[in-house]
């Protein structure tokens, strides 16, 4: 086994075609290879999804080489309206998009190779968060992956169609900016978490 890179958040640990990445910013590099080297297809499970404009373009950039992509997220993602922007996007460009409840796991893979790990595919996350991730091209364990995605996340009873025109929208109480309607959360979550004060009625 060999180690690449330099700091306690900087390992790269390679073992033939395996790799720990304990540095953010070479998450946020690997997950655009496996984008950018699809040939065949794309599965991008992040419960959180606001990818900004140059990770959807990378996306969307593989969509138009042919490449089948199918994203998976968690309904709360929904309550973002630039989630929601960019999901319709993808969806309109011929993505499958699912929501699941209850997701909570982080892969990114293509017919090659899988990273799974602790990161969301959110702009913000691999600017301010400390992320792990463990890329792969073991044969074996990329068909494991596949299987629980096929044959468990995409089967479960719970999963719906991602449908934009469900997703009904309203106001934030102090911001007054249009927010996914849910009476539980009536204030928009950037202000919400500026400002913990929850009065005020929807």
């Amino acid at each position: 086994m060999s180690m690449i890179g330099g700091g306690i958040l900087g390992h790269l640990y390679e073992n033939s075609q395996n790799y720990f990445i304990t540095k953010t910013r070479w998450l946020d590099e690997k997950i655009g290879e496996i984008f950018d080297d699809a040939k065949r297809y794309i599965i991008i499970v992040s419960p959180y999804f606001n990818a900004g404009e140059n990770r959807l373009r990378d996306i969307l950039d593989s969509r138009k080489r042919g490449v089948h992509i199918t994203v998976i997220v968690h309904s709360r993602t929904l309550v973002n309206i630039k989630s929601v922007q960019e999901l319709s996007t993808l969806q309109d460009n011929g993505c499958l998009i699912k929501v699941h409840p209850d997701m909570h796991s982080k892969i990114y893979m293509n017919e090659r190779g899988v990273l799974t790990g602790s990161v969301n595919l959110v702009e913000g996350s691999f600017k301010r968060s400390l992320e792990f991730g463990s890329y792969t091209e073991n044969v074996n364990y990329h068909k494991e992956v596949v299987n629980l995605i096929k044959y468990v996340y995409l089967n479960e009873d719970s999963i719906e169609d991602f449908n934009r025109d469900k997703i009904k929208t309203g106001f934030c109480i102090r911001t007054k900016n249009i927010i996914n309607y849910d009476i539980r959360h009536p204030i928009e979550r950037n202000e919400f978490l500026s400002n913990y004060d929850k009065s005020g009625k929807y």
